[in-house]
């Protein structure tokens, strides 16, 4: 993703490092439709029993601790504005825990101000992010796709407060600051409305130079991946080039 990524991999294999950004979302197409989503929250929801535990001491009720208080926040910042949020989830359709997930989401938000998107084989992740408005995530590989990909992306680093989880800080491992322009550590409903109203109110071309001051350090895009089809060349590895 990004050069700071690289020194983490630097400390356990030899070599030279190469920033590419995601590969996956490299290599497909920016949509440019009509945003049909205000909106949307992308789910971290693990699969496993929330006794269960995560380290020696710690159970996912531990890790989702925080993320809680931020839901009930976020509720009452939609219920306020009368705005309606969807949820990207993380648990496969047919999967036993795509109950629990859909029941944990509904314990904060009501049918009429949400609606869930269900994982399967065919969903679209890349194209339901370039639909949305506004991406909400905690820590979400997505999230920090969606922002290469120039969407409106906020970030709500509510875990990483707590030592046991402290690589989840945003922009982790670059070092910075705990609040931004579109980031935060903090759950507090005035945290959350003041990063949520500055990307409803800031424009497309600002929003694209804001970023641009941060994109080097958390992730940036080689469209096409343009840069590793020349080095996989250079190697002389066959390569055939696939958009999606």
């Amino acid at each position: 993703f990004n050069k700071f990524v690289g020194k983490q991999y630097n400390k356990f294999i030899k070599g030279n490092i190469h920033e590419i950004g995601s590969f996956i979302s490299n290599n497909k197409r920016i949509m440019t439709n009509i945003k049909v989503r205000e909106f949307l929250y992308i789910s971290n929801y693990k699969a496993n029993e929330l006794h269960e535990k995560i380290l020696p001491h710690r159970t996912w009720k531990d890790y989702f601790s925080t993320e809680e208080k931020l839901l009930k926040n976020l509720n009452i910042y939609l219920t306020e504005r009368k705005k309606k949020i969807h949820i990207l989830g993380a648990s496969r359709g047919d999967s036993k825990f795509h109950k629990l997930e859909k029941e944990y989401f509904y314990s904060f938000f009501s049918e009429n101000n949400m609606k869930f998107i269900e994982k399967t084989l065919s969903r679209d992740n890349y194209k339901i992010m370039d639909q949305s408005h506004i991406i909400i995530g905690i820590d979400s590989t997505l999230a920090y796709e969606s922002l290469s990909r120039g969407i409106k992306t906020s970030f709500f680093s509510v875990r990483h407060n707590d030592k046991d989880f402290y690589s989840t800080k945003f922009g982790w491992p670059a070092r910075l600051n705990s609040k931004g322009p579109f980031w935060t550590d903090s759950y507090s409903l005035k945290e959350i409305n003041r990063v949520l109203d500055y990307l409803n109110r800031v424009e497309d071309k600002t929003w694209l130079k804001d970023i641009g001051k941060f994109t080097k350090k958390l992730i940036i895009r080689d469209n096409q991946n343009k840069y590793f089809i020349k080095q996989m060349k250079l190697m002389k590895f066959p390569v055939q080039r696939q958009s999606i």
